[in-house]
């Protein structure tokens, strides 16, 4: 990759991808309380295929009632940033490699208003075999507005001070 390329998130990217809530029985023995069957809820958060945060919860109701604060404080609870560059397909909830590095000739804001001002930056996406096609009815997510090779870039302005700045 070269140092003016990055990757661009799938406007439809929400991180997770898939939430599962399941009831675990377990059999605990005790010589004192006595042994009986519990159960615990379990809430366990995937991206790409990959679980990426699970946690225990007494009950059904309680596990259900927590999901929201999950959510909204989800970077609080992670072990590590759930975007990042991946090599991995960037449609949503696919974890096929990304085999086919596609750039952005145009970009757009997530709401469609653009097209946005030129990047120093080449954006790019990542897609499997099966999600190479994007279609036609999206703006910025379209077949035509994607390339293989890198469009050309403008030079970085100067900073004034005599020499090209590259952050």
């Amino acid at each position: 990759m070269s140092d003016r390329e990055s990757h661009k998130l799938h406007p439809d990217d929400e991180g997770i991808d898939r939430i599962e809530i399941q009831m675990v029985p377990r059999f605990k023995e005790s010589g004192l309380s006595g042994s009986e069957w519990r159960v615990s809820a379990f809430i366990r958060l995937f991206r790409k295929g990959e679980m990426v945060y699970e946690e225990q919860h007494g009950a059904l109701e309680n596990a259900v009632a927590f999901l929201p604060h999950l959510l909204n404080s989800l970077s609080d609870h992670l072990a590590k940033p759930l975007w990042g560059e991946t090599k991995k397909c960037y449609q949503v909830s696919c974890s096929e490699e990304g085999k086919h590095k596609r750039y952005l000739k145009t970009q757009y804001s997530k709401q469609g208003e653009g097209p946005l001002p030129e990047s120093f930056f080449n954006k790019f996406r990542r897609f499997c075999d099966k999600h190479l096609h994007r279609g036609d009815g999206d703006l910025e997510d379209a077949d035509t507005n994607y390339t293989e090779t890198p469009p050309e870039l403008s030079p970085i302005p100067d900073d004034g001070g005599g020499s090209a700045s590259s952050s």
